[in-house]
């Protein structure tokens, strides 16, 4: 299953009743809740914590078996995990899920909270996506920041208000959620309470506490033609050493944390960054490789004066330049990692590594080293350098990779077994069916299906299309899960390497001089 970020935006808007309940933790040690990984961070030596698109997942390392488990508690927010972000003994994870809207006749994003746990994980609090109530007169109520009194447009639904990034700075946990702006809320509180953080507008480069125009000034998420903000459209966040940045819809903003205030810069486009939507911000500047001492964005283009890419700053955010692998070619960037001596960056087209933030290489597809189980997807979420050294942790929409220093590979996929034997009989299973053969395990433009079987490998399947004329045979099999299953993968080609046509499709595995059958819905 992959995480598909949805950013369909409309408005409506609110803003919070907040709560906070302490639950206690399970761990089901049965992996990781889905195979789509967004965020990989660890909390200690030996433990690591993976947001997925299905729920929060860890694995504990012991000597040297990883036990993968799945965290359970009543305080997790529903759905899957767009931000993750731990420091110290703190973690926070947001939640997301799917809304069908009537009035646009599609899924939109709906966040579902955050939870966060100030004990490394054995307990676990709970806070609703922050939204609030339309005032009694109007659309807009006010709020108190630095001194002065700011008027702030009700954000009244969850639905396009997802915490899609998270830091954690001093007491506080901030979040950005799109509609729902810059929020932040002080975790050593018994009953925190979300609070509203105001940002500039669209066409302001700085906002000072205790100096805002009153007058004029705006807190609205809304689009411009709509009287609203593009900058007050939160997306990333990150905190160091008292500064925190925010990435919007209309670039980066640096604020500087002034007792309870901040006084913000805001830059954009102007000041050299290669798109306005910044996705992602990271720095390198405790990096011992003087290359990647920089600050790090990443930038979707909006328009097509703007570029998607990868820029830098080294000077606190004032100018950037571009990274011209990325920013030349358009490749969408995910995230970044930062190691003592190396740079990370998970794209749409894999995971690229430099060492000196000029020259790049594309990491090869990941094969199991002894098993040959492979992660069919192009696309890479996130990557984690485990405790300072060179070991690589993968995160995909088809599960984990773990790189060694030598480049060893090991796969780590999570899925309940679909051929568990039943009082002895064989099974002999196809997913994902429907097959869609465009759209899903997405590896070197091909898309792939998988037939699972609890059996050793080396066996043969055929084939053959609705009038039982053979299409292909497969002998490419391996071992796959712990269950003593093995699988054969298929890229949805016949024998001569076209596509095949929409349809079902009748395949039959050969094992011990017996046949055994199972069919597939195949759609272009």
């Amino acid at each position: 299953m992959k995480y598909v970020l949805f950013i369909l935006i409309s408005f409506g808007f609110s803003f919070p009743p907040s709560f906070s309940l302490e639950r206690s933790t399970e761990i089901i040690n049965d992996g990781l809740p889905d195979n789509g990984i967004i965020d990989i961070e660890a909390i200690l030596d030996t433990l690591i914590y993976f947001g997925t698109s299905s729920g929060l997942g860890r694995v504990d390392i012991v000597d040297e078996d990883k036990i993968f488990s799945t965290v359970m508690s009543d305080a997790m927010p529903e759905g899957g995990n767009p931000a993750l972000a731990i420091k110290g003994n703190v973690i926070v994870v947001s939640g997301v899920t799917t809304y069908y809207s009537v009035a646009t006749e599609s899924n939109e994003p709906k966040g579902t909270g955050v939870a966060y746990s100030v004990d490394s994980g054995d307990t676990w609090k709970f806070m609703e996506q922050p939204i609030v109530e339309n005032p009694e007169d109007g659309l807009y109520h006010q709020i108190e920041w630095g001194g002065q009194i700011l008027e702030i447009l009700a954000v009244t639904t969850a639905v396009n208000n997802v915490s899609y990034d998270l830091a954690i700075g001093g007491d506080y946990i901030y979040s950005t959620s799109w509609a729902g702006g810059l929020r932040r809320f002080n975790f050593t509180d018994d009953v925190p309470q979300w609070e509203i953080i105001p940002l500039p507008m669209d066409d302001q480069d700085s906002l000072y506490c205790g100096q805002i125009d009153i007058e004029s000034y705006e807190l609205n998420p809304k689009d411009p033609k709509d009287g609203g903000n593009h900058n007050h459209k939160g997306f990333s966040v990150f905190y160091e050493d008292n500064i925190l940045w925010v990435g919007t819809a209309n670039g980066l903003n640096k604020g500087v944390i002034i007792d309870d205030c901040i006084n913000w810069s805001h830059y954009n486009t102007a000041d050299g960054l290669s798109g306005n939507w910044l996705v992602g911000i990271a720095s390198g500047l405790e990096s011992d490789n003087e290359y990647l001492q920089r600050l790090w964005g990443i930038s979707w283009a909006t328009k097509t004066t703007e570029s998607t890419g990868l820029s830098y700053s080294f000077d606190d955010g004032v100018s950037w330049q571009h990274v011209d692998f990325f920013t030349g070619s358009g490749l969408k960037v995910y995230n970044l990692e930062i190691s003592k001596n190396r740079i990370y960056v998970s794209t749409i087209e894999g995971l690229y590594v430099s060492e000196d933030g000029e020259h790049w290489e594309l990491i090869p597809d990941f094969v199991d080293d002894n098993s040959g189980e492979i992660i069919l997807d192009d696309a890479v979420y996130t990557a984690h350098v485990h405790d300072g050294t060179d070991e690589v942790w993968i995160g995909t929409g088809d599960g984990l990779a773990i790189r060694d220093s030598n480049g060893l590979i090991q796969v780590h996929r999570f899925w309940e077994s679909t051929v568990k034997p039943k009082d002895g009989d064989f099974n002999f299973s196809v997913y994902p069916n429907p097959f869609y053969v465009k759209d899903q395990n997405i590896l070197n433009d091909f898309g792939h299906v998988r037939f699972v079987y609890n059996f050793e490998p080396n066996r043969v399947i055929n084939i053959y299309d609705f009038s039982m004329d053979h299409v292909v045979r497969l002998n490419n099999s391996h071992s796959a899960g712990s269950n003593g299953e093995s699988e054969i993968i298929w890229d949805g080609r016949n024998s001569r390497g076209s596509l095949v046509s929409n349809g079902v499709y009748f395949c039959k595995l050969t094992a011990n001089n017996q046949d055994y059958w199972t069919k597939l819905v195949v759609v272009n």
